[in-house]
């Protein structure tokens, strides 16, 4: 009986940390840069430029460990020269939702990661050709920090990428994060 109190109270203890941390949810809006790269698959020059992208999401912590979230990415126009022709992307938007494990490394700062589903479209234009527009659903990854300034406001750093099709893209965002404490 005794040894079963122990257990007992042994994983009520380790039990703690998960519930500790007050769960909120937070708003965050940033920028930064994104880089495409798709092989066009004619062993020729391939599509590769960066532009600049909008930011914002929205999320609930659970615990220190795991949060939800959804962004809205709005992408900067991006052009470069195939074979002489100038390639335009534009009108580029993104709805992501991904879970968000995180791991507390002392009370100011977090490392985290993100997996997810990221849904994107695009507008083409080649420049003598016309225009398409396109639009694609791929997983998203993401490896980023978040630095907190007091209990609701902080700074968070991320890499993210999706292999679309036909290619990569890659980002680097800068944001606030708000949480909404009780």
């Amino acid at each position: 009986m005794r040894i079963k109190g122990i257990v007992f109270a042994l994983i009520g203890f380790l039990c703690i940390p998960a519930f500790a941390a007050e769960s909120a949810p937070y708003v965050g809006l940033g920028g930064g840069m994104y880089n495409v790269k798709v092989d066009t698959g004619s062993g020729f020059s391939d599509f590769d430029d960066s532009a600049g992208l909008f930011r914002v999401y929205a999320g609930y912590q659970f615990n220190d460990y795991v949060s939800l979230q959804a962004d809205y990415l709005l992408f900067g126009d991006a052009e470069d020269n195939f074979s002489g022709t100038k390639i335009e992307l534009s009108n580029g938007d993104a709805w992501e939702v991904s879970v968000r494990p995180s791991y507390p490394i002392n009370e100011k700062f977090d490392v985290f990661a993100r997996l997810g589903w990221e849904w994107y479209q695009f507008d083409l234009k080649a420049q003598g050709f016309g225009s398409a527009s396109g639009d694609d659903d791929d997983f998203v990854w993401g490896l980023g920090g978040t630095w907190q300034f007091d209990k609701s406001w902080g700074v968070r750093g991320e890499y993210a990428a999706v292999n679309i099709s036909g290619g990569d893209l890659d980002m680097w965002t800068l944001s606030v994060v708000y949480k909404f404490l009780r």
